[in-house]
C-alpha cells in the first residue's frame, strides 16, 4: 500500500520493482558491451561507463519514485499530473546532462570540450528528458492500471454482496408463499 507517511508496497510488488530496476541495468550494459564487441571496439572503460550511466539512472528515477510517492502525485489528477511530470523530467535531463559527461569523462569515453558543444548540449538532455518522460509514463501506467484493476474488484465484490443481500431476501418471500400454498 502506497501512503503519504509510509512508503511500503507488498513484497512481490517490491521485488519486481527492483528486479526491474536491475534488470534494466544488466540488460543496458550488455547491450552496450555487445555493440562494443560487434564493432571491434571493445573497451573496458566503455563498459565501465555504460555500467554506471544506467546505474545513476536508476537511482535519478529511484529518488524520482520516492519524491511522487512523497508527494501523493497518484491521488492527482491528469491535468494536474502532466505539467508536474514534464518539469520533473526536464529537471532531471538538465541535471543528469552533467552527472553523464563527469562519468564520461572520468572513463575516458569523451572530452570535456566534445561534450559541452552547443547541439550536443541540447541533443544530450532533450534525450534525457524523454528518457525521465518514458519511465515516468511507464511508472504511472502500471500504478493506474493496478489501482484500475482494485477498483474494477471492489465493484465486483460490491455489486456480489448486494445479489447475495437480494438473494437473501427472496428466499424468506419465497419459503413464505410455498408455506402458505401447502397451508
Amino acid at each position: 500500500r502506497f501512503n503519504k507517511f509510509n512508503l511500503r508496497m507488498p513484497i512481490s510488488k517490491k521485488l519486481s520493482y527492483y528486479f526491474l530496476q536491475l534488470s534494466a541495468i544488466a540488460f543496458y550494459t550488455a547491450f552496450v558491451g555487445g555493440l562494443m564487441y560487434f564493432y571491434g571496439e571493445f573497451k573496458f572503460g566503455y563498459l565501465l561507463e555504460a555500467f554506471l550511466f544506467i546505474s545513476l539512472f536508476v537511482l535519478c528515477t529511484h529518488t524520482l519514485r520516492y519524491f511522487v510517492i512523497r508527494n501523493d502525485w497518484f491521488s492527482l489528477r491528469f491535468n494536474k499530473l502532466i505539467p508536474r511530470v514534464l518539469i520533473i523530467s526536464i529537471f532531471l535531463g538538465i541535471v543528469f546532462f552533467p552527472i553523464s559527461v563527469v562519468n564520461a569523462v572520468i572513463w575516458e569515453t569523451i572530452s570535456w570540450q566534445e561534450s559541452f558543444e552547443g547541439a550536443n548540449v541540447i541533443y544530450q538532455i532533450s534525450v534525457f528528458t524523454l528518457l525521465f518522460l518514458l519511465w515516468s509514463l511507464i511508472y504511472f501506467l502500471f500504478h493506474y492500471i493496478s489501482s484500475y484493476q482494485k477498483t474494477l474488484k471492489m465493484t465486483a465484490l460490491m455489486n456480489e454482496a448486494e445479489l447475495k443481500n437480494l438473494k437473501s431476501q427472496l428466499n424468506p418471500h419465497f419459503l413464505f408463499n410455498a408455506l402458505n400454498s401447502v397451508r
